[in-house]
């Protein structure tokens, strides 16, 4: 409970909460190293005439939707719809944008939302599979 309050105390940072949960968990669990995902982004043009559409496809892992939203909450971008998968340790999430005014992003528009999408991926990503408790 007092792990809740803190975190909830501390809403800039929604990640605090995952973190200690992780920590938490590792305690007395093995590791075991789950294969690598490539991460890719890309900027699907001709999915829709009406939204943008962005895809990503990497490993999954704790906060990684968190991590997606708030980049593209940083670009003015909105989701109109998600659609989230994941297949073992991959994450394939599709995601329909609009303009915070309502207005379809240009194509330059997406090009930066998917550089920043990768950059964001990325980050986490260590390139050498992830190591996970079982």
């Amino acid at each position: 409970t007092r792990t809740l309050t803190e975190v909830l105390a501390d809403s800039a940072n929604p990640s605090v909460l995952t973190k200690r949960l992780q920590r938490k968990r590792q305690g007395g669990l093995r590791s075991r190293v789950t294969p690598h995902v490539p991460t890719e982004v890309r900027f699907a043009k001709a999915a829709s005439q009406r939204h943008a559409v962005i895809e990503v496809f990497t490993q999954d892992r704790p906060d990684l939707l968190s991590d997606i939203t708030h980049t593209l909450r940083r670009l003015d971008l909105e989701i109109v719809l998600a659609k989230i998968s994941t297949e073992g340790e991959r994450a394939t999430d599709v995601f329909y944008l609009l303009e915070a005014d309502g207005s379809l992003p240009t194509e330059k528009r997406c090009t930066e939302a998917v550089t920043a999408l990768t950059t964001a991926m990325k980050q986490e990503d260590d390139g050498n599979g992830r190591t996970t408790p079982t």
